[in-house]
């Protein structure tokens, strides 16, 4: 119960936060607010003793797995050992390891990470940051940093990777979407918009509905017995989990009809 109340109470904060940012950015209160909220994310996300799904057994053992070197030797370890995981998430988790961290201090500071930088984001690229965090919170924290804490990270990262391409500066946007795509693959279809807007490309609902039929084809006919194809299959269920290892048909999956719908309307806003 009282994991309840601390969620009620960050809820109850960030509606103070929202009322707070109708305030100018440069007030002590918006601000004070705005980073207590951000600040309890942190240490919700941080401080926690597990996790509420299997994800996190796996993480401790990627951690246990993790090659005991950061130097010369971590390409072949990695290799030997782990080569499904991203090599990105390994280093990391094999510096802590190195540093003479435990596990803990990796989740730690993947959350703080995290957390951190979609705050930042929000507070610097939207007039009301804190409706943005609302947002965040009820829609992707309990998600992305309490469970796929490697996604929510590479999420975090990429935030910034459209930050720095909508500013032209494309040196700093390639280097972070690296860095998102070597932490977790599934930022991989964030970069789809990336080139779109890059080569100029219209939008039309044509291909929004061919590349529906090719994701319909792949995720019904792309069997992970083939290696290619094995990390594919990672993106669509949770592995050695009874109960999340069943897949959803992608029309009695919420979050894939609502990723739809963003994704319909998103290109009749660009095309107009």
């Amino acid at each position: 119960m009282s994991i309840y109340l601390v969620f009620l109470f960050i809820f109850f904060a960030l509606l103070c936060a929202v009322i707070a940012g109708f305030l100018s950015k440069e007030s002590i209160l918006n601000k004070s607010i705005y980073i207590f909220v951000a600040t309890l994310m942190i240490a919700i996300a941080g401080l926690r003793a597990g996790s509420v799904s299997a994800d996190y057994i796996s993480y401790r053992a990627i951690f246990g797995m993790s090659p005991d070197t950061i130097g010369v030797g971590f390409l072949g370890q990695w290799i030997s050992t782990i080569p499904f995981v991203e090599i990105g998430y390994v280093y990391l988790n094999s510096f802590i390891k190195i540093i003479g961290f435990p596990f803990e201090v990796l989740i730690f500071l993947m959350a703080f990470i995290s957390v951190t930088l979609s705050a930042l984001f929000f507070w610097k690229n939207s007039r009301f940051g804190a409706i943005a965090l609302m947002v965040y919170f009820s829609h992707m924290f309990l998600r992305r940093e309490m469970i796929q804490i490697r996604g929510g990270l590479a999420c975090a990262i990429g935030l910034w990777v459209f930050h720095f391409w909508a500013n032209d500066h494309k040196r700093w946007a390639s280097a972070l979407m690296l860095l998102a795509l070597m932490t977790h693959l599934g930022f991989l279809p964030a970069i789809i918009p990336l080139l779109l807007f890059h080569f100029k490309c219209k939008v039309k609902v044509k291909y929004v509905l061919l590349t529906l039929i090719v994701a319909l084809v792949i995720g019904y006919n792309i069997s992970s017995h083939f290696p290619l194809f094995g990390q594919i299959d990672r993106l669509a269920q949770y592995q050695e989990s009874d109960e999340q290892g069943i897949p959803l048909g992608i029309f009695c999956n919420i979050t894939t009809i609502k990723s739809i719908i963003i994704l319909f309307l998103s290109c009749l806003m660009i095309n107009k």
